[in-house]
């Protein structure tokens, strides 16, 4: 009999899995620091395709039309080149206070 309990199987209880904090990309930015943090985040980790795509959004959103048309008619770099603008968009969108040397991001 004591065989037997031993070639009994336990009972498997299936693993809960815990949703983890993305690494990497927009979504990994963590806005609880400060813009300074943020901006340097999009520098280092955010790829130069995330940053195209929030910008010309941004642009749609905040321009008229023919105004639009005229900006996102510029060559795709143009979007990239500077990362600190689309991390201000970012901190914009999310409605977080620029800290004092930060101050003329939102003009």
């Amino acid at each position: 009999m004591a065989q037997q309990n031993l070639l009994k199987k336990k009972p498997t209880t299936k693993k809960k899995s815990i949703p983890k904090r993305p690494k990497t990309g927009l979504k990994a930015i963590p806005l609880d620091r400060n813009f300074r943090y943020c901006r340097a985040f999009f520098q280092e980790e955010v790829d130069q395709k995330d940053i195209i795509k929030l910008c010309k959004d941004y642009v749609r959103k905040a321009f008229s039309k023919s105004e639009a048309q005229a900006i996102l008619a510029n060559p795709e770099y143009h979007f990239s080149m500077y990362s600190g603008r689309a991390a201000s968009i970012f901190w914009e969108n999310h409605g977080l206070t620029f800290e004092e040397p930060f101050q003329e991001y939102p003009e």
